[in-house]
């Protein structure tokens, strides 16, 4: 006769002590059980929580919105009208800078020129040093056209900018977002639930912006020359018989179509 209880696995026939009382054994056996049970209801609990809690914290970390701005321009027209800005912008300089060169080209020229043929060291020496000057600002010169051209880029994107955060701020907080990103190539994946970009868009639509301000800011304005074509928007370079030109105050605005009549994604 094999007793009964998980604890006993030996014949009571080997044992009399150990089946004086197969019942007390039956008893604790059981009573072992249930607590054996009810420590692994109790683990079993506590992972549970521990799952909830972990999944409720990535709920929280991932509670952010992303808005793809490049999407945006494109949709509304506004990299078609920056890149056609930036062209003019471009151009000015690039003429600007031509304009300079061929003036220096020809100064240089001229006092070559009015030394003869056998100038003197010392008007060697000079006419090296003038010639070295003028080339040091003309390379000055290029770099304050760069600079122009990145500050005017920078500038307008920051207006474009700065008119689509309100609307993403808005948009974010009705979805109960907590933080709100612009997609860059480092986000690797990114859930559709968490991009707000077709939401931000329509409420853009629904708006009727239309004039977004492309003129660069804090930057000089171009002005005529005397032919009648416009300058470069940077300062001129202080080269010999060089005239100041006058300002001219306008703001030019891209002009984006209806809202309306925006392409819908």
């Amino acid at each position: 006769m094999v007793c009964s209880g998980f604890i006993r696995i030996a014949q009571c026939g080997l044992d009399d002590h150990f089946c004086q009382d197969e019942n007390q054994f039956e008893n604790v056996a059981r009573e072992l059980g249930m607590r054996f049970l009810l420590v692994m209801i109790l683990s079993m609990g506590m992972v549970l929580t521990l799952g909830c809690e972990k999944e409720s914290h990535t709920q929280q970390a991932g509670n952010i919105a992303v808005v793809d701005m490049d999407q945006i321009a494109m949709s509304t027209g506004f990299d078609k009208a920056l890149g056609e800005q930036m062209m003019k912008i471009n151009s000015q300089i690039s003429t600007h800078l031509n304009e300079a060169q061929e003036k220096i080209r020809q100064d240089l020229q001229t006092r070559q020129q009015a030394l003869g043929d056998n100038p003197t060291e010392q008007q060697k020496a000079d006419f090296e040093k003038y010639s070295y000057e003028l080339d040091q600002q003309y390379r000055q010169e290029l770099n304050r056209a760069q600079q122009t051209s990145n500050q005017a880029h920078t500038s307008m994107i920051g207006q474009f900018r700065q008119q689509i955060t309100p609307i993403a701020q808005n948009v974010a907080r009705e979805r109960g977002f907590d933080v709100v990103m612009t997609r860059t190539d480092a986000m690797l994946l990114v859930s559709p639930n968490a991009d707000i970009t077709q939401d931000v868009l329509a409420m853009f639509k629904e708006s009727g912006m239309g004039n977004i301000p492309i003129r660069p800011r804090n930057m000089q304005q171009p002005g005529p020359s005397q032919d009648g074509s416009p300058s470069a928007p940077v300062s001129p370079m202080p080269l010999p018989e060089k005239k100041p030109q006058p300002e001219e105050n306008s703001q030019e605005t891209i002009t984006l179509p209806p809202s309306n009549q925006l392409p819908v994604q």
